[in-house]
């Protein structure tokens, strides 16, 4: 739980963390989108 609370002190870090998030959000966010949207259609 520390390690996840723990934010990245320099710009590497940050570049790594911000990639590695918006990869997962991309991989999650972007099929339960087509998918409501297959189903609401």
């Amino acid at each position: 739980m520390a390690f996840s609370l723990k934010l990245p002190c320099n710009r590497v870090e940050f570049s790594w963390f911000i990639l590695i998030i918006s990869v997962i959000s991309v991989n999650v966010i972007a099929p339960l989108v087509t998918c409501f949207e297959v189903e609401f259609s």
